[in-house]
């Protein structure tokens, strides 16, 4: 089988709130977390910071989160033979709103593992699935062309 690397640019929102910075990853920033994987430079443009990518079949990355009454889980993507693998937390109100965006374009049943879902999916080049985050903006998962 032949191995399907995935270009992909991973959109932030690029903004800093009191203590809070976006692009920021428990003390990490995503562009060392991402540093392998980059290849170009993030830009920001606006209220969004992009970092182009590139996943080759089986690489993934992820980092976690700690969520306030749930305690840490972890967010992530990668390339699943040739498919896109976002890990996000099992929790109704992450999963009910990205399961009405990405309709259509999940291979198979989502996955559990521990706390967290693994929806795999077939992105077409140009197609953009994001999450708003209210007023922050959005973090959005794009297909490169």
């Amino acid at each position: 089988m032949r191995s399907q690397a995935m270009r992909l640019n991973l959109c932030v929102p690029a903004i800093q709130a009191g203590g809070l910075k976006l692009g920021r990853v428990t003390g990490l920033e995503l562009s060392g977390l991402l540093a392998d994987y980059l290849v170009a430079p993030p830009t920001t443009a606006g209220r969004s910071t992009r970092y182009p990518v590139v996943f080759e079949e089986g690489i993934s990355v992820s980092w976690p989160i700690r969520l306030p009454l749930f305690g840490e889980v972890e967010v992530g993507l990668g390339n699943e033979d040739g498919l896109l693998a976002l890990r996000v937390p099992a929790l109704p109100f992450v999963t009910g709103p990205l399961e009405a965006r990405i309709a259509g374009r999940v291979v198979g049943k989502p996955r559990r593992e521990g706390l967290e879902v693994v929806y795999r999916l077939r992105l077409r080049p140009g197609t953009r699935v994001a999450v708003p985050m209210g007023m922050l903006g959005e973090v959005a998962v794009e297909a490169a062309r």
